[in-house]
């Protein structure tokens, strides 16, 4: 270094010391990098070509020993720390805890080959050596010295303590030292389904899950099944009481009013009396319903079917609001409504201005037709749904 405190980009930075002897277990870090010392009479540059370089090396627990791979060397991220530091970024993952198990297979302990540069070009000559292990099932020295523990299992590269799980298949296979090291143990559980109210469980990581079917659902804190109360969302008619039952309901009928009669999925009266629209209204009113406005055409279906061919109908449709739109008499801010008119019909221009109400018209295949609202035809009281659990 000058007196200046510039550094010579040319020199190429000797490592001296690795950060912990050069070892780093898995279990207890990362291991992503290592902080390296460097030689004062060799310092660091701050430099954005600053780098270090790294070689695979392959180490054989079965003797201690390690193969240098050299056809592995590539540039690694090298962090600038002071003038006679560095930390030196490795391939990720290296050697992955049995976490999460794919195909691939693993590797215990892992050794690189580190040197440094500050343009990126020459290296130093003293090359490190570090090593990444996982200590569940090795024991490392410095140099790549590892051996497997006894009392461990080394199962396809991954290491696991005696009466661990296999977090692939983890109810029916386990690590037992005393059946082998390098193979599971295949178990024959009782699957433990009793939280489960019935539903069916499977295998899942640390136990058993339960498989919450229609009409459960999985509770968060004990893991089992509960039953879903579905009445609370009313998926039963207003006519109807909702039951419920575990993992299921039933829509149970309640009796029409006196008076009235079940069509369809609802309670109807059927006059045998003549009115204009407005005493329609009201004698259904003094009944305890009103004019039908026939929503659904299921509905409408149903109705038809109770109707006399021969007889008109008043119903609560009407265009009072709004000249030429028809809407439900009891329900102005809908805009849409079962419409199977009568050809030519709604009328329009002149002949619609007073034509304000509509009726079935039964013998024209009880289609809609409208008319003046003083008009006299039968009329249908409805009684509207009213839900109740």
């Amino acid at each position: 270094m000058s007196a200046d405190c510039s550094v010579n980009s040319n020199i190429s930075p000797e490592i001296t010391e690795v950060q912990n002897a050069g070892l780093c277990d898995v279990q207890t870090r990362p291991c992503l990098k290592f902080r390296v010392l460097v030689d004062p009479a060799t310092p660091v540059t701050r430099s954005d070509r600053l780098s270090c370089r790294v070689t695979k090396a392959q180490i054989d627990i079965s003797t201690g020993t390690y193969t240098i791979l050299p056809a592995t060397t590539g540039h690694a991220v090298a962090e600038f720390v002071s003038f006679s530091e560095v930390t030196c970024h490795l391939p990720r993952d290296p050697i992955i805890p049995p976490v999460t198990i794919t195909g691939t297979a693993g590797t215990p302990a892992q050794g690189f080959l580190l040197s440094i540069s500050n343009d990126g070009v020459k290296f130093g000559k003293n090359e490190s050596f570090v090593t990444l292990f996982d200590s569940a099932c090795v024991d490392c020295k410095p140099f790549g010295q590892c051996t497997k523990k006894r009392g461990t299992c080394l199962i396809n590269g991954y290491c696991y303590e005696d009466g661990d799980r296999n977090p692939a298949n983890w109810c029916f296979e386990m690590c037992d030292t005393s059946f082998s090291e390098s193979s599971w143990k295949p178990l024959n559980p009782t699957p433990d389904c009793s939280k489960c109210s019935g539903q069916p469980c499977s295998c899942n990581k640390n136990g058993w899950r339960c498989d919450c079917g229609s009409g459960f659902e999985r509770d968060n804190m004990t893991g089992g099944c509960h039953d879903i109360n579905e009445c609370l969302s009313n998926p039963c008619s207003g006519y109807d009481t909702c039951l419920n039952s575990n993992g299921s309901y039933q829509c149970q009928w309640r009796e029409c009013p006196p008076g009235y009669n079940k069509i369809g999925s609802g309670c109807y009266v059927i006059s045998s009396s003549t009115a204009n629209h407005q005493q329609a209204i009201d004698r259904c009113k003094n009944l305890g319903g009103v004019l039908p406005t026939i929503e659904r055409k299921s509905e409408y279906k149903a109705l038809v079917t109770a109707l006399d061919k021969k007889k008109e109908y008043h119903i609560s449709v009407n265009d009072m609001e709004t000249e030429g739109t028809f809407r439900y008499g009891n329900v102005t801010s809908s805009g849409s409504v079962f419409t199977e008119w009568l050809p030519g019909h709604p009328l329009t221009g002149s002949q619609g201005d007073s034509a304000d109400c509509v009726v079935i018209n039964g013998p024209n295949a009880f289609m809609y037709t409208n008319v003046r609202c003083d008009y006299v035809a039968f009329y249908i009281c409805h009684v509207p749904a009213q839900r109740r659990q």
